[in-house]
């Protein structure tokens, strides 16, 4: 991917143009599609920061965008679950508010001196997995995705709680 004389961000920048198509599939309650394209999102998603090192163009600015368009996706594939009907507004908002705190938390501790504030049960990957899975099994239970995304709020919320005790640890005296 280095070769094709793309950069880093182009590729972050790229990963919408699945994501979009990923939320259409799930707002049109076409699971197996939405699942597939989560799949190449999720893909394109790691070629970036591969191709960032690989070049040796990593930056600031390419981690701070990367984040950005992280969410944008999360907010995509969520909105896509719930505008679909696989899900209903109240876990969509308890999993995305979830997603997004643990994320806010972590960026606003370190900005601020804490060390390594990527602790807690969920980290993005746990999240998406725990997506996928409910996406998988949604063909023999039709709450799956439902119970998914109260999965991941909890579990996000949880993540939030630990790192501001891991964060206000660093800083006592």
């Amino acid at each position: 991917m280095a070769k094709t004389g793309l950069s880093p961000n182009t590729f972050t920048i790229l990963s919408l143009v699945p994501a979009t198509i990923m939320g259409y599939f799930f707002y049109t309650g076409n699971v197996w599609l939405g699942l597939l394209f989560f799949i190449v999102t999720s893909f394109v998603d790691v070629i970036d920061g591969s191709v960032a090192r690989a070049t040796g163009k990593v930056s600031v600015f390419g981690k701070v965008l990367d984040h950005t368009i992280d969410r944008y996706t999360e907010f995509i594939l969520i909105g896509g679950i719930v505008m679909g009907g696989l899900a209903s507004f109240f876990s969509g908002c308890f999993a995305i508010s979830g997603m997004i705190m643990a994320s806010y938390v972590r960026a606003k501790a370190e900005s601020e001196g804490a060390k390594n504030c990527d602790i807690g049960f969920m980290d993005r990957a746990e999240k998406l997995i725990i997506i996928m899975i409910g996406c998988i099994v949604l063909n023999w239970n039709d709450a799956s995705l439902e119970y998914a995304l109260i999965i991941v709020g909890l579990l996000s919320h949880v993540t939030v709680v630990q790192r501001l005790l891991y964060t206000k640890k660093q800083f006592e005296v």
